[in-house]
């Protein structure tokens, strides 16, 4: 009787886990389709942009390295094909980026929302120029172009999002 009941008690509880376990990944599911930028605190998403902008500005420093230098960011080798398609993949959440800025409050975040948009003119004239001539070896910026604002802007965003 006893085995009985403890082999009835393991059975409900395998059953609770599971059921547990599948309302999890349900609601993982369901916020990974609310967006990235869905906490209720503006600061948390401020630091989720600043993850962002990060995630942009680290494949792009190497590349602009590569691009002037031959190598990483940190002196070392560098797949550049692998490095540039980071970038592409990093970029593809400007969009939200692009709804959570704009949602800001003008009064309390223009600052905000001023730099972020120099940063996205920037981007926006950069991007296209890679995708016309990608990153080559000490091949220099496309037209030109380069990093020098993007750096600038990026600063600018950490010091008000983190301040430092």
């Amino acid at each position: 009787m006893k085995r009985k009941s403890l082999a009835i008690i393991v059975i409900l509880l395998c059953l609770v886990f599971v059921g547990c376990t599948n309302q999890d990944s349900s609601n993982t599911e369901q916020a990974e389709e609310k967006g990235r930028y869905t906490s209720s605190d503006t600061s948390v998403n401020l630091k989720k942009l600043w993850s962002d902008v990060v995630d942009i500005w680290n494949p792009l420093c190497d590349l602009n390295w590569y691009c002037t230098v031959g190598t990483s960011s940190t002196g070392g080798a560098l797949d550049a094909d692998l490095r540039y398609e980071d970038f592409k993949r990093a970029c593809e959440i400007l969009p939200e980026a692009d709804a959570f800025v704009d949602s800001l409050s003008d009064d309390e975040y223009s600052y905000i929302k001023t730099v972020w948009g120099k940063l996205r003119a920037e981007l926006d004239i950069l991007i296209p120029a890679y995708e016309q001539s990608p990153p080559t070896i000490k091949g220099g910026y496309p037209d030109g172009i380069g990093i020098g604002l993007i750096s600038q802007y990026k600063d600018a965003l950490s010091k008000e999002i983190n301040g430092y």
